[in-house]
């Protein structure tokens, strides 16, 4: 059985009625893994891909068909699963995942100085080059490409382009308007923003000091 038949298998086995129930206060937005770890649960069958589809159940069927979404650098130089993707088996069911239209591997922005490599066409090749290119840091170690991070990557880039899963990140704006909002938010008269557990913490006193330096940030370090 591939990693999708088991994904459509548990997926199907909801009731409707349940399934109906959970989506009418759920979120609609994305799960992006923020650390996919093989060591998660047990090791086999399939290393990491476990992981996978629990969270693709929890987008189907608690988050209205949302996507998850994978982070490029888990799959370039995670070293867990690197290693758990040497055995073909795991990257097949990777693929058959990916076939579900599920899952998608988020890659840097498209305005991203890819070079001479279309990241359309080779997406993990595009970003190892790039990052090697670049000296680009893995956890404050720089990484430098090996022939056989080529050969890993383009083993990757016919799966991703195949299954159309992956996804650019959007550019980070021009503006920041954090400091605006938040100037916004704690200068409202009716101070509603208080009864939050988020903000519970900050005195009047705090949010007028705060909107101060919002409003000029010199006044910060004044």
């Amino acid at each position: 059985m591939t990693g999708g038949d088991l994904y459509y298998n548990l997926v199907e086995k909801l009731l409707p009625g349940e399934k109906q129930l959970m989506e009418t206060w759920v979120s609609t937005k994305p799960i992006m893994i923020t650390h996919w770890d093989p060591d998660l649960y047990p090791a086999k069958p399939a290393p990491g891909i476990q992981e996978l589809v629990l969270y693709g159940l929890l987008c189907g069927v608690l988050r209205q068909d949302s996507k998850v979404f994978i982070k490029e650098v888990d799959l370039l130089l995670n070293p867990k699963i690197r290693s758990a993707f040497e055995d073909d088996a795991v990257v097949g069911q990777f693929d058959s995942l990916l076939h579900t239209g599920r899952f998608k591997v988020l890659l840097p922005p498209l305005s991203t100085d890819f070079g001479d490599v279309d990241p359309n066409v080779q997406p993990m090749t595009a970003v190892a080059r790039e990052r090697d290119r670049k000296k680009r840091p893995y956890k404050t170690r720089i990484r430098r490409l090996t022939r056989a991070d080529e050969v890993y990557c383009a083993k990757l880039d016919k799966i991703l382009v195949g299954a159309r899963a992956t996804q650019f990140r959007k550019d980070f704006p021009a503006e920041n308007t954090f400091a605006r909002v938040l100037a916004a938010v704690l200068s409202s008269p009716d101070r509603l923003w208080y009864s939050r557990p988020q903000f519970c913490g900050i005195t009047p006193r705090m949010a007028d000091a705060l909107v101060a330096y919002c409003q000029d940030p010199s006044k910060a370090v004044d």
